[in-house]
């Protein structure tokens, strides 16, 4: 386990830009070398890795990443949300030119996920019976946040060897999760999650010039229609769109009922209504909010605000996929964009760099896509760097379709094989 200070948000960035950021240093470590069944308690070695400024100093920090890597030669990575200490020991390694030569990896957070016990380490903790330390986070605050502290700042603070006493005691934590909680089958889920911190670190190459520009014009595009709408019903509150509780209210108030305004609902209504030949006032009202709420775009032309706040300094967006994320089914999953959530491309397919080059050349006064013609096209911000190619494989209730497959359910293979709708026949078997 590692303490570490850094100027980047760890939240707001994420763990690689966290990690490459040249002034991220490492406070403190602790360590066991332990064999599985060793009981409690174990020994806990700790180091201190801030050292002063000094050619003495560096020679001291050199020496001490020695040790740690060469303890970690040979044998499996034991760690909390692991990528995050994998990432600082392959970054010290490349620095101090040592190979960095592991047997396998054990996240224990993927190990509590899996149990059904959540990702965070006090979580774990509390159901395996451990104590974790700074219950209120204030000794984290007080170190890897906010100002840095120089080593002598460090070493005679009040609270310097409270620090390493919480480090050395997630460890402990770490151990009585892995000792408690039965981890067979976590021998193939090694190779499967280098697999995913392999992809989190090549990440994916972003056209980041044709974010900004798509950004610039849905915010347009926003604010236009929602100024449009406020003139035709004043007093309209900002957060109007944004919020299911007023949208209902509208609707309610205009005789109408809708219990979610997602894309499919909002496109099923408008439908609904303009394949009317006569609607009253109030269906007219309603038709016009649910028009400029397809203007406005969907969540998805959100994940515009989410790149450009994860996106490296190289135009790579990185750390996308976290290793059983989902703890009943052990898929990987997406957090951050959620690429695996991308609209698919439309078949009339545009150049879509091209074209945001084109209505900035004309100082943004050309024709514009609507939000929702932006949101169906955001596959096209991520590249590939040549000689590569891009395959996109879209699975159509892959899930279903592999466990019909291994169950030897025939009746539903054959359904999927004659293309009929899978909800309406499962309903039929049910009833």
């Amino acid at each position: 386990d590692f303490e570490t200070w850094s100027p980047v948000d760890l939240r707001e960035k994420g763990v690689h830009n966290y990690m490459r950021h040249p002034e991220t240093k490492a406070l403190c470590a602790a360590f066991s070398v332990v064999n599985p069944a060793t009981p409690m308690p174990i020994q806990v070695e700790s180091k201190v890795l801030a050292v002063p400024e000094t050619e003495l100093g560096t020679l001291v920090e050199g020496n001490a990443w020695r040790f740690l890597l060469k303890q970690a030669e040979g044998r499996v990575l034991v760690a909390h949300n692991l990528e995050f200490e994998l990432l600082l020991l392959q970054r010290k390694a490349a620095e101090y030119n040592l190979p960095l030569k592991l047997e396998g990896i054990l996240d224990t957070a993927a190990l509590a996920q899996g149990r059904g016990l959540g990702r965070s380490l006090r979580q774990a903790a509390a159901m395996v019976g451990a104590k974790k330390l700074d219950e209120d986070g204030s000794l984290i605050k007080e170190f890897c946040t906010g100002p840095e502290k120089t080593y002598w700042e460090l070493v005679n603070h009040p609270r310097w060897e409270e620090l390493n006493l919480y480090c050395r005691t997630d460890v402990e934590v770490m151990h009585e999760v892995m000792t408690t909680l039965p981890y067979r089958g976590f021998d193939i889920e090694s190779p499967r999650q280098l697999a995913a911190l392999e992809m989190n670190d090549n990440g994916w190459p972003v056209d980041m010039d044709s974010v900004r520009s798509m950004k610039a014009m849905a915010d347009i595009n926003k604010e236009e229609a929602f100024n449009a709408f406020c003139r035709a019903y004043p007093g309209t509150p900002e957060t109007f769109f944004g919020s299911s509780k007023q949208l209902k209210q509208f609707t309610r108030d205009r005789g109408i009922v809708m219990d979610s305004f997602d894309e499919q609902h909002v496109t099923a209504m408008v439908e609904k209504l303009e394949a009317k030949h006569l609607t009253s006032e109030n269906e007219e009202q309603v038709l016009d909010m649910l028009h400029t709420k397809q203007l406005l775009g969907g969540s998805g032309l959100n994940k515009l605000d989410v790149i450009e706040r994860m996106v490296g300094d190289d135009d790579r967006l990185r750390g996308q996929y976290m290793h059983i994320g989902a703890g009943q089914s052990f898929r990987t999953t997406g957090v951050g964009v959620q690429m695996q959530n991308l609209k698919r491309l439309p078949p009339q397919l545009y150049d879509l760099p091209h074209f945001l080059k084109l209505w900035e050349e004309n100082w943004r006064q050309s024709y514009r896509w609507t939000n929702d013609v932006l949101g169906t096209n955001l596959r096209q911000l991520f590249n590939v760097e040549e000689p590569g190619r891009l395959i996109v494989g879209d699975f159509s209730s892959v899930e279903s379709r592999g466990l019909a497959w291994m169950a030897d359910a025939q009746w539903k293979l054959d359904a999927f094989f004659e293309g009929k709708d899978m909800y309406k026949v499962m309903a039929s078997q049910i009833f």
